[in-house]
């Protein structure tokens, strides 16, 4: 998708309101999943298999316990919006979760149950590290590889960002069906994504994560997670996802939730000083 594109949907629509799209959408990178038949190379962008961990570097642990390696990114492969949208020109970003602790108390996600790892490029070891000992073989996934291409994503019709246009009930209407036509992915939790706008299922996540982070809700109070707080939509505005990272169909799966997705976000400022311990991550599912 591109934003012509998105401009033609609008415009067959009958929405005229093009500065509202253009100033929407954001650049994003988009992966497709896809198997690998031999081993992939240290570098390489992909789920699952061993990550491009150095030796010295510790491996993240919840409670005392290794926590499984899920995704990795090579950033100097990837399309130049990255760079512009503040990550690390080169690199690699590596993404950890406690799959396990999922598997065995399917609740929120906490502190502690996931990790992201940012390795220079002059520190990528000269080979890939092996799982730890506690790491269950049923959390040491199978290696796919992520192809990357440049897209541009808007956000879901339910967004707090709508809320700040002066529209009638009309253009509310036919705004809300561009965003449904350009955005439509039936198979949603199919693509990985970094930057740009995740492929929602539930809530607003940078509303959630405003609330939990910055405002220090509970999770546990669901009821009073999603109120309307303007404190809350101007913190959220601040957040941005790092890497949506989806299920897998077919043989050592990855499976989060009911074929959800693992959304890893920051604040637009952690990002751009590289502070990956201060991220949050959200599932959502069907």
């Amino acid at each position: 998708m591109t934003i012509d594109e998105v401009l033609s949907i609008a415009e067959e629509i009958g929405f005229e309101h093009r500065r509202i799209l253009t100033e929407l959408a954001r650049d994003t990178v988009e992966f497709e999943v896809v198997e690998a038949d031999q081993e992939l190379p240290l570098s390489s962008s992909k789920l699952g298999g061993r990550p491009a961990l150095p030796a010295a570097a510790p491996w993240p642990k919840n409670n005392g316990r290794s926590i499984a390696f899920v995704a990795q990114v090579d950033l100097g492969a990837q399309p130049a919006l990255l760079k512009t949208n503040g990550f690390p020109p080169d690199g690699m970003l590596l993404f950890f979760f406690d799959a396990q602790k999922m598997a065995e108390d399917p609740d929120q996600v906490r502190e502690g149950q996931f990790a992201v790892v940012y390795i220079p490029s002059n520190e990528i070891p000269p080979v890939v590290r092996d799982w730890p000992d506690d790491i269950q073989q049923a959390f040491r996934y199978k290696e796919r590889a992520l192809v990357s291409k440049s897209t541009v994503t808007l956000p879901p019709n339910d967004s707090y960002l709508l809320e700040i246009w002066d529209l009638d009930d009309d253009q509310r209407q036919a705004l809300d069906q561009v965003l449904q036509e350009a955005g439509d992915r039936p198979e949603w939790s199919k693509r990985a994504l970094m930057s740009g706008y995740a492929d929602h299922l539930q809530a607003d996540m940078a509303v959630e994560c405003a609330l939990v982070r910055d405002l220090g809700s509970a999770l546990d109070e669901d009821a009073d997670r999603y109120e309307d707080s303007s404190e809350a939509y101007q913190k959220a505005d601040k957040w941005r996802l790092l890497m949506q990272i989806p299920s897998t169909e077919g043989e050592d799966e990855f499976m989060w939730g009911d074929m959800g997705c693992l959304y890893y976000w920051i604040r637009e400022t952690d990002l751009r000083q590289c502070r990956f311990d201060q991220c949050w991550m959200i599932i959502q599912c069907g």
